[in-house]
């Protein structure tokens, strides 16, 4: 899902609001310093996309002592100020909650985010700017639901991002922060 262009709320409000707020609607807003920003809906190919990635997550975590989670659960980026939601994560161990609200955690490793004509360039350049401000996130998917195609970035040892590009789907994904293996087939499973 993709924020609209402009703050839906003006002037800025307060986290405690936002969540708040956010608490007691329907549809879903992002937080960024003060202003909220509406998020705008998926389209089918995107909410099957969604699906397949957090229960091909699901599978390639196995009996871990990892969390799958949906786009239901906030990431809070303290760095920023900012709560976003992405379309799954994995949090390893003890999911960490920020201390104002259970349905925003600080600490995921993995973060998925499924592209679309709205998104990619948020997904892309602000969205995984503001992720990479998160010391725990060791890995950023970015797939395409329209045709075989996953963006895999990854931390090095010295904090670097490394781009990897997936096209095959008989590729499969290392995901070496949750010591797991992700299988393109299974995200796209009618290619």
């Amino acid at each position: 899902m993709a924020t609209t262009a402009r703050p839906q709320i003006a002037p800025r409000i307060s986290l405690d609001q936002y969540l708040f707020d956010e608490a007691h609607r329907p549809d879903k807003h992002e937080f960024h310093a003060g202003y909220v920003y509406a998020m705008a809906g998926g389209s089918l190919s995107h909410a099957a996309m969604c699906a397949n990635a957090v229960s091909a997550l699901v599978r390639a975590v196995g009996s871990k002592r990892c969390l799958t989670l949906t786009a239901d659960i906030k990431v809070w980026v303290e760095a920023e100020g900012s709560a976003v939601y992405p379309d799954a994560a994995v949090v390893c161990g003890k999911a960490i909650s920020h201390k104002k609200s259970e349905h925003m955690i600080t600490n995921p490793i993995v973060i998925v985010e499924v592209l679309s004509p709205s998104t990619r360039d948020y997904d892309l350049g602000k969205k995984f700017l503001l992720y990479r401000q998160l010391l725990s996130l060791q890995e950023y998917l970015l797939i395409e639901p329209d045709e075989v195609y996953v963006i895999h970035y990854s931390k090095d040892a010295k904090g670097a991002w490394r781009k990897k590009t997936h096209q095959l789907t008989d590729a499969v994904i290392e995901l070496p922060s949750i010591k797991a293996s992700l299988a393109l087939r299974d995200l796209y499973p009618n290619a």
